[in-house]
């Protein structure tokens, strides 16, 4: 479907559907009647309407998105949103058609990756890096493992720009009433594309909260190493176990801590939450502390 008007002999399209349909749907008792209470629907709406505008705008040009929503069918809770594309109004804007067909893919490939991010850190601190000669870029959790991610949505991780929007299209999850969410993004002669958040992952999409990053001393003890990256765990004096990552000097010779016993004091860049309780460590040196001695 299109529209247009008509600038001299040039007719310019304005208005064009695309091709790709997107279904955003709920799975779970509580909606197996087909119904969902309004501001859930209303919120999960303008959480994908927000999520998909600040991707899109990533491609820049004069090609715009417009969201509507088609339809609403029954059995789970399955809302189907159509997405129309508003070129320029000059006639070289034509030269945009035959990206049409998979603009909107385009949009919803990068917000699942985001969807993924979440879930790999699960709202908990994470690094990005460059690695290895290919420049791949990596979202590195507490744990240390690593996640692949295209270059393009490295702001919008950092800056945390969709958090918002993601939060509230997963909000109505809750277990055993409504268990998944699923985005599916459907198009003629291509592969489906689709993302399920389960109730068990809502956690990993709530706002964080407010934490602060200084250069600090901390005492207490090495848990564990992974040599390769020289990460691990560290325990503090209450006994809680944060994750650690060594930058220091010589990091060859940093297994080396672990073949002495006793407390250490670590010097470096901590990470804070609101309670003032470090949740990760940068490890820049270390020293070890001496046992008292029995009288």
């Amino acid at each position: 479907m299109q529209s247009g008007l008509l600038i001299g002999s040039h007719r310019v399209l304005k208005l064009m559907a695309s091709e790709t349909r997107i279904t955003l749907r709920y799975n779970g008792p509580s909606v197996d009647d087909g119904t969902l209470p309004i501001d859930d629907v209303v919120s999960a709406l303008q959480g994908f309407s927000g999520a998909y505008n600040k991707v899109s705008r990533l491609r820049g040009g004069d090609l715009e998105h417009e969201l509507r929503v088609a339809a609403i069918k029954t059995g789970s809770f399955e809302m189907v949103i159509l997405a129309w594309l508003v070129l320029g109004q000059a006639p070289g804007a034509l030269q945009n058609l035959e990206l049409i067909s998979d603009v909107t893919r385009w949009v919803i490939a990068k917000i699942f990756s985001i969807i993924e991010v979440k879930k790999h850190v699960k709202n908990k601190p994470f690094d990005i890096s460059v690695k290895g000669d290919s420049n791949t870029i990596v979202v590195i959790n507490a744990e240390g493992a690593e996640l692949s991610i295209p270059p393009d949505i490295i702001e919008l991780i950092r800056e945390k720009t969709l958090d918002n929007d993601l939060n509230k299209i997963v909000s109505p999850l809750q277990p055993h009433r409504i268990e998944s969410t699923e985005i599916i993004a459907e198009s003629e002669d291509q592969e489906t594309l689709m993302e399920i958040v389960t109730s068990e992952e809502r956690e990993y999409f709530s706002p964080t909260s407010t934490v602060t990053t200084r250069e600090t001393d901390i005492t207490g003890k090495f848990i564990s190493l992974n040599k390769e990256n020289n990460r691990g765990t560290f325990e503090l004096p209450n006994g809680r176990h944060v994750p650690y990552r060594y930058t220091g000097p010589n990091p060859e010779n940093f297994p080396l801590q672990f073949a002495r016993k006793g407390p250490v004091r670590v010097s470096g860049i901590a990470t804070f939450n609101e309670n003032l309780e470090p949740t990760q460590i940068e490890v820049k040196s270390t020293s070890h502390l001496q046992h008292e001695l029995p009288l």
